[in-house]
């Protein structure tokens, strides 16, 4: 009998582990701007959205749409002021809460135009119908006031893109 055992002796698995910490620790700060981004972009979406109250002139701008009014059948929880160059209003109708916003008009997104701006869908409960009618609301009442001077952060020229 041998002394000597046939198997050769495996190699320690702490190298290997390092190895592995280190690519792992490589991914994710190479993804973590992306992950970043997803988050906010899935925050934005999701559970209670923040209020920036709405200074006297965004308030002018949207007259005589206020908080505590109507649009069309909807209720006015909120006017938001402006947030990297969109207005953002609350609104609740038939129990369903959905979020319009006002912003420059943009050939590459889609909304319902108002003069020099849009009014985009931010975030609805509503049906379709509802939403569509009471973003061409929004706009409409826009309109009917074209020489009203927009808020600061709110650019009123168009830029095609």
């Amino acid at each position: 009998m041998s002394t000597t055992d046939p198997r050769p002796k495996a190699a320690p698995l702490w190298p290997k582990l390092l190895v592995a910490l280190v690519l792992l620790v490589a991914i994710g700060l190479a993804l973590r701007p992306r992950f970043t981004r997803w988050l906010h972009a899935r925050g934005a979406h999701s559970g209670a959205p923040t209020v920036r109250p709405a200074p006297p002139q965004v308030l002018a701008f949207l007259a005589p749409i206020a908080v505590g009014g109507t649009l069309d059948g909807a209720e006015v929880l909120a006017i938001h002021g402006v947030d990297h160059g969109l207005i953002r209003v609350d609104l609740r109708k038939n129990g369903k809460r959905l979020s319009l916003t006002i912003g420059r008009a943009e050939r590459a997104y889609q909304g319902t135009r108002a003069g020099p701006y849009r009014v985009y869908i931010w975030q609805s409960e509503a049906s379709p119908e509802v939403t569509a009618t009471l973003a061409e609301a929004l706009a409409r009442s826009l309109r009917a006031h074209p020489d009203r001077t927009p808020p600061p952060g709110l650019p009123a020229e168009t830029q095609e893109r």
